[in-house]
């Protein structure tokens, strides 16, 4: 499977869709940033050359997690 860049996400999902860009160091999620993709500056995408490694939907929460 060919890996997706955090600027290519977004543009596919798109929206306003909620989302967390977080990673993990030390066992800790630091969350990058929150918001709706709409919201976003396009020209200066948080983590936007950074490769996602994992996303997720917790049950009940209506936020999509990206992990980078």
């Amino acid at each position: 499977m060919e890996r997706i860049k955090v600027q290519q996400l977004l543009y596919y999902i798109g929206g306003y869709t909620k989302i967390i860009i977080g990673d993990c160091q030390d066992n800790k999620f630091n969350e990058l940033w929150r918001g709706e993709v709409d919201d976003l500056d396009w020209d200066n995408i948080p983590c936007e050359d950074r490769y996602v490694e994992h996303i997720t939907v917790v049950e009940g929460e209506d936020w999509l997690q990206i992990w980078v």
